[in-house]
């Protein structure tokens, strides 16, 4: 892995030194710039996340309730035996019951594990259906990086005008497929970063 790591650091640094990309100037407002883009993307990210938990609903949720629904009654049935146990009658088998109440629990046990499964290939498809439906939207045009850099391309868009579109919108596909409460976050500590900022500038200045 550190291998790894290393020849893609050395092709990149090498491929840096053979396009020798010129800088892309930031724009001089850049403070509401990502303050408005965070905050359509969060916008974004609400609906995105909303519409993937429907088709995922439709698609998944019988199978789930299903599930819960056998885990519920497996669950039922182990308290019961439990109260058995807890106040056994002289009639009653206890060798015999706490082997059904073996049997019980690894049926519950495997229960449970197919409804882990089944939640971990639902957040699976989510993820998947978020970035994808992320990368589209970054695609058509909506991007975070544009908004805080201008490029000037004068007319045909060169190479690295190409990369700087293909890098955005893999950024900020995978900023909507993170979330709302992710980019939520990262508002609050881009802001946060501000005021820090702003006052360690005011100490410096009244001192």
């Amino acid at each position: 892995m550190h291998f790894l790591g290393s020849v893609m650091l050395i092709v990149l640094l090498v491929f840096s030194y053979l396009f020798s990309a010129e800088a892309i100037a930031i724009n001089i407002n850049h403070e509401q710039s990502v303050m408005s883009v965070l905050g359509v993307l969060l916008a974004i990210a609400l609906f995105l996340e909303r519409a993937v938990d429907v088709f995922l609903s439709a698609w998944r949720s019988e199978k789930a309730d299903l599930l819960d629904s056998d885990i519920a009654i497996l669950e039922e049935k182990v308290k019961k035996i439990d109260e058995k146990l807890a106040n056994p009658s002289p009639l009653v088998n206890v060798g015999k019951i706490n082997q059904e109440r073996a049997d019980l629990q690894n049926k519950l046990d495997t229960a449970r594990i197919d409804r882990t499964k089944y939640r971990i290939k639902s957040r699976h498809w989510a993820i998947w259906g978020s970035l994808i439906a992320g990368l589209v939207i970054a695609a058509v045009g909506v991007r975070v990086l544009a908004a805080l850099f201008t490029f000037k391309t004068g007319g045909d868009p060169g190479v690295q005008y190409k990369l700087f579109n293909m890098i955005d919108v893999l950024v900020t596909g995978g900023l909507l497929a993170g979330g709302s409460a992710a980019i939520n976050e990262l508002m609050k500590l881009y802001t946060g970063s501000l005021q820090s900022t702003r006052q360690q500038i005011a100490q410096k200045t009244n001192t």
